[in-house]
């Protein structure tokens, strides 16, 4: 009978091990099946983004940089560029992170013809939101932003694309555009 209970015992022990086991497999790929579709989800949105926006580069493009520029670089100096008329500035980061490759993944504009998805620095605010639901984006975010005093952020995501949209907090019109890729 001690035999058996003990049979009994190590079978239920083995079997709740198994599920355990598979319970953990299920969430892990799970998990990586979530992160991998967002990151072609944003890649698909990237080509919508700049197919309908004039950023003066390619967001999500490859740099150019030689190996040895890039064996230079980290997360604290992503390296960047700058149009000649310096109205937009873009910085170069590993996306997705677990990769070597380095996409332009941040960028800002301060001015000139430059546009996200039609919007330009100057239009209003309640257009420029209108425009981005229209394209799917949500406003996740507003906030006035710690670091410049006397502005406010308004934050829109789509996949891991965030667009911010700058303002003084007393005016309603755009003062700068970000486009930012959270980094997964």
């Amino acid at each position: 009978m001690k035999k058996m209970i003990l049979y009994f015992g190590i079978i239920l022990f083995v079997v709740i091990l198994v599920l355990i086991l598979m319970v953990i497999v299920i969430f892990l790929q799970k998990n990586n099946y979530v992160k991998t579709n967002s990151i072609d989800s944003t890649f698909t949105e990237a080509k919508v983004l700049n197919e309908n926006s004039y950023l003066g580069f390619l967001y999500l493009q490859s740099s150019d940089f030689s190996d040895r520029t890039l064996s230079k670089l980290n997360d604290d100096m992503p390296g960047n560029a700058v149009t000649s008329d310096e109205h937009v500035t873009g910085w170069f980061f590993c996306y997705p992170k677990d990769t070597d490759e380095r996409l332009l993944t941040q960028m800002v504009i301060t001015g000139g013809d430059y546009h996200v998805l039609g919007i330009k620095v100057g239009d209003s605010i309640d257009s420029a939101t209108k425009i981005l639901e229209q394209f799917g984006y949500q406003n996740t975010k507003s906030e006035n932003n710690p670091v410049f005093k006397g502005t406010y952020e308004i934050y829109f995501q789509k996949y891991d694309i965030m667009i911010v949209l700058q303002r003084n907090i007393d005016q309603e019109i755009i003062n700068k555009i970000s486009i930012l890729t959270e980094i997964k």
